[in-house]
């Protein structure tokens, strides 16, 4: 499967530089590489606050007021994050 990936992504241009610059970065494989290619394809053109608030790793604030509430992750790419944080992906 890794293989034909590759061969695909070899064929466009914009993917294969995306590629190359995530397998850049340290801990970064291939998982990870298509696991984002695929489901996060707003990767590098939105801001890395618009990204993790997509994703849904940004903490979500519950103040109103004085009162100030726990901050929690939640919602987003249920995938991106499972593959992110390596838990067992369920699907």
């Amino acid at each position: 499967m890794e293989h034909q990936l590759d061969r695909l992504v070899s064929k466009q241009a914009v993917w294969a530089e995306k590629r190359s610059l995530l397998l850049s970065a340290p801990g970064v494989g291939n998982t990870l590489t298509y696991t984002l290619l695929a489901d996060l394809p707003e990767i590098g053109s939105l801001s890395n606050k618009q990204i993790s608030s997509l994703v849904g790793v940004a903490p979500i604030n519950r103040d109103s007021g004085a009162y100030r509430g726990k901050r929690r992750i939640k919602g987003g790419r249920a995938g991106v994050r499972t593959t992110l944080y390596g838990l067992p992906r369920v699907q």
